[in-house]
């Protein structure tokens, strides 16, 4: 999840409202090795449905479209864009994603 912060997909914060079951501190040790204390390692349990929300209110947020019950054809993907192939021979659209930039153009 750190990666997606790192890319500026996700903030922090968004980590933290996902993430439903948190455990800290956390003792580790090991029999002669002695023991530490650990936090966030056992973060479990991200909720995909509030991950998705998160996502989509940011992607709606930057004026993105959404575009639910279309069959994808085809995806060409370049170094700054994919481009996403959809629906059937009488009718398709084109939609061009530029990469970490959240804008979407139909055409």
């Amino acid at each position: 999840m750190l990666e997606l912060v790192e890319v500026g997909i996700l903030e922090e914060e968004d980590i933290e409202h996902a993430t439903s079951a948190t455990f800290n501190p956390n003792r580790c040790g090991f029999e002669g090795k002695g023991e530490i204390w650990v936090e966030n390692i056992l973060n479990l349990g991200v909720s995909p449905s509030k991950l998705i929300e998160i996502m989509k209110t940011r992607f709606n947020s930057c004026d993105g479209v959404i575009l639910e019950g279309l069959g994808v054809s085809s995806i060409r993907v370049y170094d700054d864009a994919a481009i996403f192939i959809t629906g059937t021979e009488s009718s398709f659209f084109t939609v061009m994603v530029h990469l970490l930039r959240v804008t979407v153009k139909i055409r």
